[in-house]
């Protein structure tokens, strides 16, 4: 091999240069190798020192020593005077405090080994360490030194014992957790689910590894769990937020745990007399109706979600509920399969049809048959009747439910009928009273009623079902249980997104009633997630039936409920208080689970919010001019169904 005065040739250099390159690659390989293995093995030695510091010799150890310590503490602080005149007891508990000093102090290393930098940063911890540390300092230097200037120095230990009691409060707070997770550990009872989720959590409260705001959110799942408000709301605070005082009464209305709180006050004055409905519909002259209410009968069209209910009442002299009911019925041969005698099916719906009072703004048979027609969209146009494998005995539930949510309501309130004492409050003990009522005033019409008896030829089984449908879903309309019920929904449909459990599980029927409950609800407060005509024709009733509680409360001498004053209620905000904390969340969480509710109503929604947040100001000076009308429709909303 030739080479030159500088060395050797361009060849064997770059041999050894790769050579060289080999050797440093493999040895940065087995560097990385060795590094991996070395923090493997301290992992694993980091898991099994914190598996022994928190087992269950060691925590009652520190359970039994923390309350031993205590007792030393205290009978050195309250007997100081006495210890010091016996020098013998004296040095034995000086002793004594000095060797569980160095058992805390060698805890407290085990743990940082154990749990790392999590451990010793937390506040405490270091707290505690210093405490024991400067304790140790001290006693060191009594067992070394008879110098008499350090009797001042020694004199702090007075003060450390106070700051200790600190720390031995907040080791008594911990050991009374771990000691009741112990016990629960070595107890054979039969134990709820609940029970076992908060024993976990809790036994994650204990970790030392984790920072202390984790370890604050897991005592307030634990407050939670154990509190059984699961799903009630937790409010996020916005700052210079106008519309705060609404968003808080909406969540309030929708909360089960706030209409627990309501108080009794009154007895209620004298129901109103029902008004007689409109003219009767028979089942023989139904498909004799005008074309035009023929023509909005139609299943495609009835199945629409921009479908305006006034246009068939009139078209139908008022008949709108039993005109709209009994087609659908029969479109899905409900009428023959569950409904036997259709003159009984007759007598009853014309009843029921009454039984709604013409004279409430809102609360009327127009308003059932609204509800009925958007159930119906939900059950065929978006799909819930697939999705939810419904069979007929769920679809007639669904409408039968639908049709009867309402009926004999006086347009008063729950919380009317709870704080006047009302008879129907005393009759249902406060809960969802008039949803209660609703489902007993459609069976006793079914039960009491001449002729109106449409199940007495159904077998039993189709007769439990379809009750039990009907009792769930009615008492789902109170929106107290609204929280809850999403709350049930999103947990679902959640655990759908990250597992392979399927929702709703066609073996479940829990599941499928989540649904038929939340879509209903859904129904009942559908009135933002409508084009903008409709929806402003609602909203004008129900302000009607809301200001008229609120002149009723004032002549009671009662507190006037949030939003019913219409001397201080800005109907944007609280609309649009609604939109956000109510209607919005709800549509959403059934976008989930069906996809077409976003286009079709969730776009309303937000149109409709949009449409009240550039009025607010306006309807600031209406409310202080005592004018409680609404603003005209929007022309840029989306337009309304052809019928």
């Amino acid at each position: 091999m030739k080479t030159n005065g500088d060395g050797p040739a361009p060849s064997a250099r770059r041999r050894t240069a790769h050579l060289h390159g080999s050797t440093d690659k493999e040895a940065n390989e087995i560097r990385s190798q060795l590094e991996e293995f070395a923090t493997s093995r301290t992992q694993k030695m980091q898991r099994k020192l914190g598996q022994v510091m928190e087992s269950t010799v060691v925590e009652w150890s520190i359970v039994f020593l923390v309350f031993a310590y205590a007792l030393l503490v205290f009978a050195q602080i309250s007997l100081g005077t006495d210890i010091q005149k016996e020098p013998t007891l004296k040095d034995i508990l000086d002793r004594v405090d000095f060797a569980i000093l160095v058992i805390f102090l060698i805890e407290i290393f085990l743990k940082t080994i154990a749990f790392g930098k999590p451990y010793i940063c937390d506040s405490w911890n270091m707290f505690d360490c210093f405490i024991v540390v400067v304790s140790m300092g001290l006693s060191i230097l009594q067992f070394v030194s008879d110098d008499k200037m350090l009797d001042q120095i020694l004199g702090l230990r007075g003060i450390l014992r106070l700051l200790r009691l600190i720390v031995i409060f907040r080791k008594v707070s911990e050991t009374q957790s771990s000691a009741s997770r112990l016990k629960s550990r070595s107890s054979g009872n039969i134990t709820m689910a609940a029970d076992r989720v908060l024993d976990t959590l809790e036994s994650l409260q204990g970790t030392r590894i984790l920072d202390r705001k984790t370890r604050r959110d897991l005592q307030f799942a634990c407050r939670v769990i154990a509190s059984g408000d699961l799903y009630e709301p937790v409010a996020q605070e916005r700052t210079g937020g106008a519309l705060d005082k609404e968003a808080n009464a909406w969540i309030n209305n929708a909360s089960s745990a706030k209409s627990k709180a309501k108080q009794h006050q009154q007895q209620t004055p004298a129901e109103a007399e029902h008004q007689r409905g409109p003219a009767v519909l028979s089942m023989e002259n139904l498909w004799s109706v005008s074309s035009e209410a023929l023509a909005m009968l139609d299943g495609e069209k009835a199945g629409q979600w921009n479908y305006d209910m006034r246009k068939l009442d009139a078209a139908t002299n008022g008949n709108s509920l039993p005109a709209l009911l009994t087609s659908l019925m029969h479109s899905h041969n409900l009428i023959d399969g569950i409904i036997a005698d259709a003159e009984c099916w007759k007598k009853f719906i014309e009843k029921i049809r009454d039984s709604y009072h013409a004279k409430n703004p809102y609360h009327n048979s127009v308003h059932a048959a609204d509800v009925t027609q958007s159930a119906y969209c939900f059950l065929k146009t978006f799909g819930l009747e697939e999705v939810a494998k419904l069979d007929g005995k769920d679809v007639f539930s669904v409408l039968f439910s639908a049709a009867i949510h309402d009926v004999d309501h006086p347009a008063l309130n729950n919380v009317f009928q709870v704080k006047t004492r009302a008879e129907l409050a005393i009759k249902y003990n406060d809960k969802a009273v008039l949803e209660n009522h609703h489902v007993s005033f459609a069976y006793t019409v079914i039960a009491e009623e001449a002729g109106c008896n449409v199940f007495k030829d159904i077998d039993n089984s189709t007769y439990t079902t379809v009750r039990a449908n009907t009792i769930a879903m009615v008492l789902s309309t109170d929106i107290s249980k609204h929280f809850e019920e999403l709350g049930k929904l999103k947990t679902k449909t959640n655990q759908q997104a990250t597992s392979d459990v399927p929702f709703p599980d066609p073996e479940k029927n829990e599941d499928k009633m989540l649904v038929l409950c939340v879509m209903l609800h859904a129904c009942d407060v559908s009135n933002p997630a409508k084009p903008n005509q409709i929806y402003l024709y609602w909203t004008n009733n129900v302000l009607q039936e809301f200001f008229g509680q609120g002149d009723k409360e004032k002549e009671l001498g009662l507190p006037v409920s949030m939003f019913m004053d219409r001397a201080t209620t800005n109907i944007a905000k609280c609309q649009v208080g609604f939109m956000d904390i109510i209607v919005h969340p709800l549509y959403q969480g059934l976008e989930v689970l069906l996809p077409d509710v976003g286009p079709a109503c969730c776009k309303n929604i937000e149109f409709n919010k949009e449409f009240w947040k550039k009025r607010v100001d306006a309807m600031e000076a209406k409310m202080q001019a005592g004018d409680t009308s609404l603003p005209e429709d929007d022309p840029d909303a989306p337009q309304l169904l052809q019928m």
